[in-house]
C-alpha cells in the first residue's frame, strides 16, 4: 500500500482550485476526489493526497460523517476563499513557535519581508502553498528573505503587536530555553566536527595525526576545543583551539574560562572561525586567529565591535 509522506510536496495553486471544484460538483468521497483529481492534472498519488490533506487542515473542505467531502469556503472565487484560511492557518502555526524573529521590515521601511529559512511548516509544505497563493513572494529561489503581500501585510504586523504584549514567560519557558540551548550545541558541534576534519587534513603526514582530537568531550572546562599541533615537526601539542561558529551574524560569545585559557597559552591558542553555511564548499576555510587575546582585547582591531553585556564580539566591516 502506498503512504504518502508530507515532505513529498503539494501540487500547484491550480489543483487546489480544482479540487474545491470537484467537491462542489459532488464528486463525492475522498477516495473518488483522489483518483478524479489526479487523473485531471496528471498529478503524483502522494502529492495528491498532501493536497487534500492540506485542504482539509486549513479548513477549507471537510469529511462528513458518511464519507462524502464538502466545501466550507465562505466565496465564490475559491482561490481567494483558499488564501484566507491559508493565512488563517499559518497564523495558528505561528502562535505556536516559542520566539520569533521572522519578519523584518524591507530596506525602505514601507514593506514587510520573512525569513524563508526559518519558516515553520516546511515539512508539510506550507512555505510552498504561501508562494503559490502569493501570500509570500520572492525573487530568485536562493532568497533568504521573500516579501509579504501588501494585503496581507496588516494581518502578519498585527499579529506581531499581540506577539509583543504577550507575557514573555508565555512566549518562552524553561522547556524552550532548553530546546534552544539543544539546538545551539548541536550546532556548535556541527562546527567543531568540520574543523577537526580540517585540522587534520592541514596536518596529514604528522606521525601523531589521530591524537588531533577533540578535547572538550574528557575535559569540558577545558577552555578551547581542539587539541593540535602547530605543524608537522611538532612532536607534542601545542595548538588549543577554540572552534566558534556562525552563520547569518559574524559574531561569537567567548566566556571567561575560554578567555583565561587564551591568556595562559597566548600564541598557542587559536580562535578558528567557521561560516556553518559554507561548509559543503570544498574550498572553503575558516578564518584563523591566533593569539586572540592580544588581536581582540589588547589591540582593539578595526572592523569588530563587542557587546557592553557580555563578550559578544561582531564584525561590523568586511
Amino acid at each position: 500500500m502506498s503512504v504518502a509522506r508530507r515532505s513529498d510536496g503539494l501540487l500547484p495553486r491550480d489543483v487546489f482550485v480544482q479540487a474545491v471544484d470537484l467537491i462542489r460538483d459532488g464528486i463525492g468521497d475522498r477516495v473518488a476526489l483522489t483518483k478524479t483529481l489526479r487523473i485531471a492534472a496528471a498529478a503524483a498519488w502522494n502529492r495528491t493526497h498532501n493536497t487534500i490533506e492540506t485542504l482539509l487542515e486549513i479548513g477549507a473542505i471537510a469529511v462528513t460523517d458518511d464519507g462524502r467531502c464538502t466545501s466550507l469556503l465562505e466565496q465564490a472565487d475559491t482561490a481567494v476563499s483558499i488564501r484566507k484560511h491559508l493565512v488563517d492557518h499559518y497564523l495558528k502555526l505561528l502562535d505556536a513557535l516559542p520566539s520569533t524573529n521572522l519578519f523584518q521590515l524591507d530596506h525602505d521601511g514601507r514593506g514587510l519581508r520573512v525569513s524563508a529559512a526559518l519558516l515553520p511548516g516546511r515539512g508539510a509544505g506550507y512555505p510552498y502553498a504561501l508562494l503559490e497563493f502569493g501570500v509570500f513572494q520572492r525573487g530568485a529561489v536562493d532568497d533568504s528573505f521573500w516579501s509579504v503581500a501588501e494585503d496581507v501585510a496588516p494581518r502578519f504586523v498585527a499579529w506581531l503587536g499581540e506577539r509583543n504584549l504577550s507575557a514573555p514567560g508565555r512566549l518562552f519557558s524553561l522547556a524552550d530555553l532548553k530546546a534552544a540551548q539543544h539546538a545551539r550545541e548541536v550546532a556548535g558541534r556541527i562546527a567543531e566536527e568540520w574543523a577537526l576534519a580540517w585540522e587534520r587534513m592541514r596536518l596529514t603526514g604528522h606521525s601523531f595525526l589521530h591524537a588531533v582530537r577533540i578535547i572538550s568531550d574528557e575535559n569540558a572546562a577545558a577552555g578551547f576545543d581542539i587539541l593540535s599541533f602547530d605543524g608537522l615537526r611538532a612532536l607534542s601539542h601545542d595548538r588549543f583551539i577554540e572552534v566558534k561558529g556562525y552563520a547569518d551574524e559574524f559574531s561569537f560569545f567567548w566566556s571567561q574560562n575560554e578567555i583565561e585559557a587564551a591568556r595562559r597559552f597566548r600564541m598557542r591558542y587559536w580562535l578558528y572561525l567557521v561560516d556553518r553555511r559554507r561548509l559543503s564548499s570544498p574550498d572553503y576555510q575558516p578564518e584563523l586567529i591566533q593569539d586572540p587575546v592580544g588581536y581582540f582585547l589588547d589591540r582593539n582591531p578595526v572592523g569588530w565591535s563587542v557587546s557592553t553585556q557580555g563578550l559578544k564580539f561582531t564584525r561590523v566591516t568586511v
